[in-house]
């Protein structure tokens, strides 16, 4: 017969963890310009069942201590908040990725995931004692082993925690990437020139390209990977290129 440990939270333990974790939360959200709600609050309470949800490892480590499932609202919400409704940008879909992983390694780091403590491996199945789950404004939930809890419950009681300094006003982020450019390569079909013609190439001399009007152009990013399909156009005096969707 194996003896298994139990576990049982008070209101107040399950009110402490929600607090460490709405603090993770709020500097999360400051720190990527997203709007906080003043009627928002990290909810916890004890799981009496894991569901079926697609749950993925909180922490990058072999073991898992707690986990994480994104609402496909909050999914949503991320790509609009970053500038695009269909989230078919590579650049939006980075970016709310990069959003979301921030706000694990911060959840994380509140539950003492970032110090190489041991958990269980694997997500349990049925009634689990002594696990908690978080409910975040966006319907998105975290779900916490009960060996984590203590960490927290010793954050929360910390009195001697570092006051934060007032955060700098953030800029939205179009302005802010507005001030970092990048290079962006739109490459015509490539067109052969036997050596004795480049020879005799001279500067005024025009070099026909095989690239059909009809046919889209290709569109990459500074590390080679297709962003758009285009067309070539002109705006005014210039030329330019219609950006298109990509077929890849």
């Amino acid at each position: 017969m194996k003896l298994v440990k139990l576990h049982a939270w008070r209101d107040a333990e399950l009110s402490g963890v929600s607090a460490v974790l709405h603090e993770s939360l709020t500097l999360w959200r400051q720190a990527w310009g997203l709007p906080l709600p003043r009627d928002a609050r990290v909810c916890c309470v004890a799981a009496e069942e894991v569901g079926p949800e697609p749950w993925q490892p909180l922490d990058t480590g072999a073991a898992a201590g707690a986990w994480v499932h994104w609402s496909p609202a909050a999914q949503a919400e991320l790509q609009l908040l970053f500038g695009s409704d269909a989230g078919s940008s590579p650049f939006v879909q980075g970016a709310a990725t990069a959003c979301r992983q921030d706000a694990c390694r911060r959840v994380a780091t509140a539950l003492g995931l970032d110090r190489g403590a041991s958990f269980e491996v694997g997500l349990p199945r049925g009634k689990w004692s002594g696990a908690v789950v978080a409910t975040l404004p966006c319907n998105s939930r975290f779900l916490i082993d009960a060996t984590c809890v203590p960490h927290a419950l010793r954050r929360s009681s910390d009195p001697v925690r570092p006051r934060r300094s007032a955060l700098p006003p953030l800029a939205p982020l179009l302005e802010s990437a507005s001030r970092c450019p990048t290079r962006v390569e739109a490459r015509l079909t490539d067109c052969d020139l036997d050596l004795a013609m480049l020879q005799r190439l001279r500067i005024g001399d025009v070099v026909r390209l095989p690239h059909p009007l009809d046919q889209p152009l290709c569109m990459r990013d500074a590390s080679g990977r297709a962003v758009f399909d285009g067309y070539l156009a002109r705006s005014g005096a210039c030329r330019a290129v219609e950006l298109v969707a990509t077929s890849a």
